[in-house]
This record gives C-alpha cells, sequence and structure tokens, in this order.
C-alpha cells in the first residue's frame, strides 16, 4: 500500500510521519466508519460494486475530516483482484454547510410550529378595536388561518378599526407576508371596519417601496401606542 503525499497532507501529516500500511489507515479512519469503509472495499473485490464511500480521518490536529474515497481494482483471470487504486477528497466544507443547512431548516420548522400554537391573538382593546400582533415568519398556510380568524371576529363583533402590529414580525418577499397585508386590509375594509398598521421596519418599509405596495387610505403608525392614541381621538 502506497499513500501519496499529497493523501498525506490532506490530514495534516508530513510524507514521513505516516507509514504506508493498511493498519495505519484503518487507524486513522473514525472507529465507527472503519466497518462500512472495510465492506466497501470487500463488495468492490467480491462483487465490483463502484467503490465510492464517505467516512471520517483523524488529521494531525486530533480533528476529524470528511473523506469521499473513490477506487477501481483491477482482477486477474481467475477473477481474483490483484490491485486497487483510488483518490481521496476532503469534503468537509461542503458536509458542514450541508449540516447546518439541515439545522438551519429544522429550526425554522421549530419555529414555525411554536408560532402556530400561538393561534391568532386577537386582542380586544374596546372601544371598536381589535389588535392582531404578528410574531415571527408568515408563510401562506399561517396567513390563511390568521386572514379568517380576524374576520370572523370583525364580523361577530361591532369592530370598528382593527390594528395589525409588525413589531414581532419576519417579514420577507419570498414569504409572501406583504400580499398578505394587502389582502387582509382590503378584506376588512370590504366589511365596514378601519384597517391601521403599526411598528413597520426599516426592511418593511423598503419592501413597500421595491414592491410598490399601497394600502390606501390605510393609517400606519409607528407603534402601537401611537395607533391607539390617534383611533380613540
Amino acid at each position: 500500500m502506497t499513500f501519496s503525499r499529497r493523501w498525506k497532507s490532506i490530514l495534516g501529516y508530513d510524507e514521513d510521519e505516516v507509514e504506508d500500511s493498511s493498519a495505519v489507515f484503518f487507524s486513522l479512519v473514525h472507529p465507527a466508519d472503519a466497518p462500512r469503509v472495510q465492506e466497501a472495499v470487500e463488495r468492490h473485490w467480491r462483487a465490483r460494486v463502484p467503490y465510492d464511500v464517505e467516512f471520517r480521518m483523524r488529521g494531525k490536529s486530533g480533528e476529524y475530516r470528511y473523506i469521499r474515497a473513490r477506487g477501481q481494482a483491477e482482477w486477474d483471470e481467475t477473477g481474483r483482484p490483484v490491485r486497487m487504486a483510488g483518490t481521496h477528497t476532503d469534503v468537509t466544507d461542503l458536509r458542514t454547510q450541508a449540516i447546518e443547512r439541515v439545522r438551519a431548516q429544522e429550526l425554522i420548522e421549530i419555529q414555525r410550529a411554536t408560532i402556530r400554537t400561538l393561534g391568532t391573538p386577537i386582542l380586544k382593546l374596546g372601544g371598536g378595536v381589535l389588535c392582531l400582533p404578528i410574531i415571527g415568519a408568515v408563510d401562506d398556510v399561517r396567513a390563511a388561518e390568521m386572514t379568517s380568524a380576524l374576520l370572523d371576529e370583525v364580523a361577530r363583533s361591532a369592530t370598528r378599526c382593527v390594528v395589525i402590529d409588525l413589531t414581532g414580525a419576519a417579514i420577507t418577499r419570498e414569504l409572501g407576508a406583504p400580499s398578505f397585508l394587502r389582502k387582509t386590509l382590503s378584506s376588512i375594509a370590504l366589511i365596514g371596519a378601519k384597517g391601521a398598521v403599526c411598528g413597520v421596519s426599516v426592511a418593511l418599509a423598503q419592501l413597500m417601496v421595491e414592491e410598490a405596495l399601497d394600502f390606501g387610505d390605510v393609517e400606519l403608525y409607528r407603534d402601537l401606542g401611537e395607533a391607539l392614541r390617534s383611533i380613540k381621538r
């Protein structure tokens, strides 16, 4: 068995620091991955299944690197493997990025599920005024649920004004939040109530300009306190 200088450098070793032997190779493979690597080699020799496997190897610093190994054997006329050559590619960065993307997506899903368990917190502020505080992200499903619950409450009660508070909202173009705001405010007006929006962030303000969103005569306020002071005059 022969390891190239480049192969050793991937793991941080100088050429004379790693003995060219199968025993040394498997001593560097993560113990949890070693049986799978050995099985991949044997399946390639025995059944000629392509040798393409990913595993962890311990570098000189002690940390494990993710390695993608690919190889090809040669067999004699009796079908006995006589030699094998292959390459190692350090895929640690790619693997780490993939893991981070999965974790980020899992976190997003947890946040969305947590937010949905809160339902639609419609606050009755007295004097025919309702407030819908939006917390977190707004996807299509949540937007439909909130709009339906809000309109039902407006129609059922003697509501004259609805304030949508965006202070805790995560507003993005991708989630269709601007469209949700426009549709909800239009629906509120159609059933006889007045709509107002407060807590508009800098990001949302920029998005409204970019999307050329026109909320008609809907009033915009800095925060809920300012909205209530104006509405209850």
